[in-house]
Formats: structure tokens, C-alpha cells, sequence
């Protein structure tokens, strides 16, 4: 799945992710041994997959010819082997020759950028595998190194998410996150002392994301607490907690000083009143707008 915050967490711009965010990709079959003969690409989002397996690491894509200059292109390799991603004729990709393919590793995603008329960038990792991985769940995360797969897409159902690394000591977060809602830390070190994969999430968090099914069948307390644990963690400590305090406490002024008996009661205290004048003459109440006016 490539959604708006997947992609955000890539580099994309929030505005483009949104735009290009999709729930589900239909995937395309990597063709060809050159780049005449190389299966083309038309979509903004694009996952590969390699159908033959008679010359796995000789198939390939095209990256498309007429497109606005700066629009990421996406491309993941769902596949378990190498594609070849070529340019359009006449183009080169980075660094390379002209109408030269760059290979991208199974499991990777790697973002293609047309600047000018005859180049393409693309965006790459440490390794040179392709900018981020793809894993289907937390364990097969958890193997990997941060060193080498600084971001990595989860795929397992309902946790579905980009994660970044970060290598500072993340050990008090991965102790309160026993969940891996939003903290993964490698095998290498479980206790996150060494660093740890971090979600990259834009607006909305979700029990789901904590392992929460939802089918009404399933015990979803130990995710629902993980998730409630965490919120408390974002309002009172780091930088939001003096204002989420003094916030409290600012409601509590409020409510205590300026509404004693309530806030319904302060509701109810505003009515309007008529003038001291209506309410000493009564027979103004008999007297017509027309009347009044006299």
C-alpha cells in the first residue's frame, strides 16, 4: 500500500502525497531486456512485480517520456528479485549513461525525479538498494539494520506505516511502547538503547497501528492501552507538557473563579432583559410597533 502518509514519509511534499496517496496499487509486470522492450510506467505510483522467472534480473520498466518536470515518480519492487528501471530514450538517470538502467533490489522503493529535458534523479539509500524497504511484518524489521534501512514501509495488516531510524538512545520509548505501535527496535538490541525505528505518522493515530482488530471477537485492551499510554506520554512530557499544565491549569481558573456554578450555569446566567422603562410602564405591552412609534 502506498497511502499520503507513506508517501510523505519518502520526502514527498504533503500536498503531492495527498494527491498521488493511494489504498491499494495494482501491480505491473516488469518486461523486456532493454529499454525498447522494457514494460512502460504511466502512473505517479507505481509496484512491480516480475511474472517470468526465466531472466528475473533482466526485466524491466520505463519510466515515461512527456511529464511535468519535478514529479516524483514511486516505484516499488513487490517482486523477490532485481527489476532494471531505464529512462526514457535520450534521458540518463543520475549519473549514468544515456538510456542506462539503474537496478533496483527486491523489496525496495526508490523515487525518480525528471529535471530537465535528458535527466532523471532518483533517490537512494546507504546501501545503493533503493531507498526504502518494504517488510511484512515488525520481526522481519526488527533483522534488519538501521544503518542500511534507514526507512522502512510495514506492511502488516492494520499496522501498515513508514518508520524511520533513528540511532539515539530510544530505550524509555521502546520500554512504553511494548505494543510497536510506534517504536521498533532491531533484534540487535531490543531494548532500543542503540536506536530504533520510528513511525512517521501525519495526522491521525489508530489503535490499529497498535495492534487493535476490531472484529468484535478479539481482546483489543493491550492495544487500546498502548495507544491511550502513548498520547499521555505526547501531553506530559517534551515540549508540550508545560503547555498542556498550564493549559489545566487555565481551565481550572476558569471554571472555578469565573463559572462557580458551572458552566451550565454561566450559560444560563445570559439572558436578555428589556429596559428599565418597558418594565415600569405595562402598557406598552398593548401598544403596536405602529403605535410605539407615535
Amino acid at each position: 500500500m502506498a497511502t499520503a502518509s507513506t508517501l510523505i514519509g519518502v520526502g514527498i511534499s504533503p500536498g503531492q502525497a495527498e494527491f498521488l496517496g493511494y489504498s491499494n496499487l495494482t501491480p505491473i509486470a516488469a518486461a523486456g531486456t532493454s529499454q525498447t522492450t522494457a514494460t512502460a510506467i504511466k502512473g505517479y505510483v507505481t509496484q512491480v512485480e516480475v511474472i517470468s522467472a526465466t531472466s528475473p534480473t533482466a526485466l524491466g520498466i520505463r519510466l515515461p517520456a512527456d511529464v511535468e518536470f519535478q514529479i516524483p515518480y514511486f516505484v516499488l519492487n513487490s517482486s523477490a528479485v532485481a527489476i532494471n528501471i531505464y529512462p526514457p530514450s535520450g534521458s540518463k538517470i543520475d549519473a549514468g549513461s544515456t538510456n542506462a538502467a539503474v537496478s533496483l533490489a527486491a523489496g525496495y522503493s526508490q523515487i525518480f525525479n525528471r529535471i530537465d529535458n535528458t535527466r532523471w534523479t532518483s533517490t537512494v539509500n546507504a546501501s545503493g538498494a533503493g531507498f526504502a524497504r518494504y517488510v511484512a511484518t515488525r520481526t522481519a524489521m526488527a533483522a534488519l539494520s538501521g544503518a542500511t534501512d534507514p526507512v522502512v514501509f510495514l506492511e502488516e495488516a492494520g499496522r501498515q506505516g513508514a518508520f524511520v531510524w533513528n540511532g539515539s538512545n530510544l530505550s524509555a520509548n521502546v520500554t512504553a511502547d511494548p505494543q510497536q505501535g510506534i517504536y521498533v527496535a532491531p533484534a540487535s538490541d531490543t531494548t532500543g538503547a542503540s536506536g530504533a525505528w520510528v513511525r512517521v505518522y501525519v495526522n491521525d493515530l489508530t489503535a490499529e497501528m497498535f495492534g487493535a482488530v476490531g472484529d468484535g471477537t478479539t481482546d483489543d485492551l493491550a492495544a487500546l492501552t498502548g495507544l491511550i499510554n502513548y498520547l499521555k506520554t505526547i501531553f506530559t512530557t517534551g515540549f508540550l507538557a508545560p503547555y498542556w499544565l498550564f493549559a489545566l491549569g487555565g481551565i481550572f481558573v476558569l471554571v472555578t473563579v469565573f463559572m462557580p456554578k458551572g458552566v451550565l450555569g454561566f450559560l444560563s446566567s445570559l439572558k436578555f432583559t428589556r429596559s428599565s422603562d418597558e418594565e415600569l410602564d405595562p402598557s406598552l405591552e398593548a401598544q403596536s410597533p405602529s403605535q410605539t412609534a407615535k
